[in-house]
C-alpha cells in the first residue's frame, strides 16, 4: 500500500518569536532564526514515510540553492527524488513564517516554481503504482488547480485509486470556482475550517460540510484545530474533539501532520475513526516542536499512540 503526495515544496524560514510590535521597532531580536523544509505536500509525504507507509512525491524546485537544500533534505528523509522537477525559469517557493510565543503564526510566501506546476509535471506511473493519490497545497499552482487536478483524480479513480485533497489560502479570493471541477472526484476533503467557511459561505461547520456533500465529495473532514474535527458522509454527522496535547511550541504544518496521520490510517486499513484518532495525535506531536515536521520522529514509539491506538 503506498501514498502519492503532488504537490507544494517549499523552502521555510521560520522566525521565532515575534509579536504585534515588529513593524514598530527598528530591529526586533529574536531566539532563532531557522531553515527548513515546507509545502503541504512535501510535509504530508514527510509525516507518512516517519508513520511506516510507501510514500513517493511529486513537485517542482527551481535551479537555486534553496530547491538544492529541499532535494537534500528529501533524500536524507529516505524519500525518492525522482518526482521532484527542476526549472531554470522561477526560483523555490519560499516562505518566511512569522511565530508568535504561544505557537500561532503569519506567513510571506513567494510561489515561485510552484506558480508554474501543472498535470505534465505528475508521473502517471507513480499514479498508476500508487494506492491513495494525495494533492496538497491547493490555490497555489495556478496551472494546475482546478482542471488539472479534475483530470488527474478522474484519472486516478478510474484506476481504483482513493482520491484526497487539502486546499491552503486562496489569495486569488475564488475559492469555490478554482476547485469545483474536482471535488466530485474526491474521497476525501480535508479543509481547514476558515477555509471551509470561504469556500462554501457557510458559517456553521455542518452547513459547510453539506454544501461539499452536495458537490459530490465523499467524505468531508474539516479541521477544526483545538475544537477536532468535523465529519460529514453518508453514515457521519458529527465532530470527533480533540484530544489534550502538551506544551505548543508551532503550529506550523499541524494540519498536514493531521492529514499525514489519517491518510496512515487509511492506508493501514485502519477505521475511518481510529485514522481520524491517529491523524489528531500526529497533530498533537507537530505543535510540540519548531517547524512543519519537526516535532516527531515516529508516533509508534509514544506511549499516546500505544494507548490511543494499540499499534498498526
Amino acid at each position: 500500500m503506498s501514498i502519492l503526495c503532488i504537490g507544494q515544496i517549499v523552502f521555510d524560514i521560520l522566525v521565532q518569536p515575534v509579536d504585534a510590535g515588529i513593524f514598530t521597532r527598528d530591529t526586533t531580536r529574536v531566539k532563532s532564526i531557522d531553515f527548513a523544509n515546507g509545502g503541504d505536500a512535501l510535509n504530508v509525504a514527510v509525516v507518512a514515510h516517519r508513520l511506516g507507509n510507501d510514500v513517493h512525491f511529486c513537485g517542482k524546485v527551481g535551479d537555486d540553492d534553496m530547491g538544492r537544500f529541499l532535494i537534500e533534505k528529501v533524500a536524507a528523509y529516505g524519500l525518492s527524488t525522482e518526482g521532484i522537477q527542476v526549472t531554470d525559469t522561477a526560483p523555490t517557493s519560499t516562505a518566511v513564517a512569522l511565530i508568535q510565543e504561544a505557537g500561532a503564526r503569519n506567513f510571506l510566501f513567494n510561489g515561485g516554481a510552484t506558480l508554474s506546476f501543472n498535470y505534465d509535471d505528475i508521473s502517471m506511473q507513480a499514479v498508476e503504482e500508487a494506492d491513495i493519490v494525495f494533492v496538497g497545497g491547493t490555490y497555489t499552482m495556478p496551472l494546475f488547480d482546478g482542471e488539472g487536478a479534475k483530470k488527474l483524480f478522474r484519472e486516478a479513480k478510474s484506476m481504483g485509486k482513493l482520491t484526497a485533497m487539502d486546499v491552503t489560502y486562496d489569495s486569488s479570493g475564488k475559492w469555490m470556482k478554482t476547485i469545483e471541477p474536482c471535488l466530485e472526484y474526491l474521497d476525501y476533503f480535508v479543509p481547514s475550517e476558515d477555509q471551509a467557511r470561504e469556500i462554501t459561505g457557510e458559517e456553521e461547520p455542518g452547513r459547510m460540510a453539506q454544501v461539499l456533500r452536495d458537490k459530490k465529495v465523499h467524505h468531508v473532514i474539516i479541521k477544526m484545530g483545538s475544537k477536532g474535527v468535523y465529519v460529514k458522509n453518508d453514515t457521519i454527522d458529527q465532530i470527533f474533539p480533540a484530544p489534550e496535547v502538551g506544551a505548543i511550541v508551532d503550529t506550523t504544518g499541524a494540519g498536514d501532520s493531521f492529514v499525514a496521520g489519517f491518510l496512515s490510517g487509511i492506508n493501514r486499513k485502519l477505521s475511518l475513526k481510529e485514522s481520524l484518532n491517529l491523524g489528531q495525535l500526529v497533530a498533537g506531536k507537530c505543535i510540540g516542536g519548531l517547524g512543519a515536521t519537526a516535532g516527531f520522529e515516529n508516533i509508534e514509539q509514544t506511549s499516546l499512540y500505544k494507548q490511543e491506538s494499540g499499534g498498526f
